[in-house]
């Protein structure tokens, strides 16, 4: 079913209610599906007030195209932003490398707009950066893949549009100098857009973002300087899109998997302590990638005690 507004939305929940459509996926019953897409309004746009609203059918490059004719944008990372709406960013809560420097989505969200399970139109947060009407309640939903409800619409607050992007880059990092790398970046003044890690096999290296005028530029590559006469070598590089990820303290985690006949690649947000480790079964000469599953098995159980064909 298609809907053009969070009403219509909401009314189409409460007749699915009445009649016993189940909003779960089952092969048993009918389910209740709903397209938002019609929903893409942006519903207001204060450049002043660095604040706008959109339903959530909105794509991030509609929002973001809006934006940028003032110089903003909203820092929501996706791969397709084209066609992903912000409905689903939110459900799913997703971020990218610039959550170093701008927070996740529960941090610039300020407003909220759902349908709930009984069709009824809940309401939390405003139109204003320091409002606190309901603040708590987007916490719980964003992330929730619609749980708690379907959102129809987000209030944002915007950011300045980055201006004159570079990159840094240092490679051959052992793992105490990454170790290093963060503690220095957390102790100095500098904030960068992003800080991401990038590891595979032997290799590592870490990308700093940053953004600015020429002076704040020049400042950047000096401080980061700084850390090159101490072991590291950086070269700086435009950036059109940042891109970064995620790893501190990940070698015993990459030990314990090579272990296993996995080659490991990590990517990590540095200066936040998250990241991401990826194996991929080793190839052999003259095979294929192994099947993991006998691998982990002799790892795990080389007694040969439990018995199953999922065991390999």
């Amino acid at each position: 079913m298609t809907v053009a507004t969070a009403a219509e939305a909401a009314s189409a929940v409460r007749a699915a209610k009445v009649s016993g459509i189940s909003c779960r996926r089952s092969t048993s019953c009918p389910h209740l599906h709903l397209d938002l897409r019609p929903m893409h309004t942006i519903r207001f746009y204060q450049p002043g007030d660095l604040t706008v609203g959109a339903d959530a059918g909105c794509t991030v490059a509609e929002l973001n195209a809006v934006l940028a004719e003032h110089q903003q944008f909203v820092p929501l990372e996706v791969e397709r932003p084209e066609i992903t709406t912000l409905g689903a960013v939110l459900a799913q809560h997703l971020s990218g490398p610039l959550r170093h420097r701008f927070g996740s989505i529960r941090d610039f969200t300020i407003g909220l707009e759902m349908v709930a399970g009984d069709g009824s139109l809940v309401h939390c947060g405003g139109r204003v950066v320091k409002n606190v009407a309901g603040y708590d309640w987007m916490k719980p939903v964003i992330g929730a893949r619609g749980a708690f409800g379907i959102i129809t619409g987000v209030n944002f607050k915007v950011f300045p549009l980055p201006q004159d992007v570079e990159r840094a880059v240092f490679s051959t990092l052992s793992w105490p100098q990454v170790e290093a790398f963060r503690s220095a970046l957390l102790h100095s003044y500098l904030r960068p857009l992003a800080v991401e890690l990038h590891a595979r096999g032997e290799e590592r290296s870490i990308e700093v973002v940053y953004c600015g005028s020429a002076a704040v530029r020049a400042r950047y590559r000096a401080e980061l300087g700084k850390l090159g006469a101490a072991g590291f070598s950086a070269c700086a590089l435009p950036a059109a899109t940042p891109t970064v990820n995620v790893t501190y303290a990940a070698a015993e985690a990459v030990a314990a998997l090579a272990a296993l006949g996995a080659e490991v690649e990590i990517h990590g947000r540095l200066a936040l302590g998250l990241y991401s480790i990826s194996p991929r079964p080793r190839a052999f000469p003259g095979t294929l990638d192994p099947d993991p599953w006998p691998l982990l098995k002799r790892a795990l159980d080389p007694d040969g005690i439990f018995h199953g064909d999922h065991c390999g």
